[in-house]
């Protein structure tokens, strides 16, 4: 298993846990768990330049994550081509996004734009990031049809999309609300 943008490496640590064997993390920040367990390797490395980083080299990988770490990645076709280039034969990709309509209605609020600006704008937003106040994070924005046209080109395909869900309590609330 291969997490691309693993932060601190503690998710991937987790699934090492439960039983996930010979696993990487990467992420640009370094910034590690003090002893990862047997079986998991931690490596400071760019998730853009996936093809030139040593730690794998010759490698492939039956899973590869990226958890919340796609927006990161400067040229997405290119990041999946090169995560394509080192994925077995009967693996698969695991891609987490938080949805786009999120960010564009945080935004749309911030700017007093409309949400629709937002939402199509393709301008990058930075911000501090959560582990050193001295270092800005870029993420590039993406809408839904996106993230599609980035699998297709990197000769990929989605086999299975899954939005967030209302719970039963908020499914309930809003079918009493409709009828009445």
């Amino acid at each position: 298993m291969l997490d691309l943008g693993c932060g601190n490496g503690g998710k991937l640590a987790e699934l090492v846990a439960d039983g996930a064997t010979a696993s990487v993390g990467v992420d640009v920040s370094g910034n590690f768990l003090g002893t990862p367990p047997p079986g998991l390797e931690l490596v400071r490395g760019d998730l853009n330049e996936l093809a030139s980083m040593p730690g794998l080299a010759g490698r492939t990988f039956d899973r590869i994550l990226f958890l919340q770490s796609f927006g990161y990645a400067r040229d997405p076709v290119r990041t999946l081509r090169e995560a394509r280039a080192i994925l077995a034969d009967d693996g698969f990709i695991l891609l987490t996004r938080t949805h786009p309509i999120r960010y564009a209605v945080e935004r749309a609020e911030e700017h007093g734009t409309s949400l629709g600006e937002e939402y199509f704008s393709s301008a990058p937003f930075s911000y501090l990031s959560g582990w050193n106040d001295r270092i800005s994070l870029t993420k590039r924005r993406y809408t839904v049809s996106d993230l599609v046209n980035f699998f297709s080109a990197a000769g990929l395909w989605i086999e299975t999309a899954a939005e967030p869900q209302l719970s039963e309590d908020a499914r309930a609330a809003t079918r009493t609300s409709r009828s009445g």
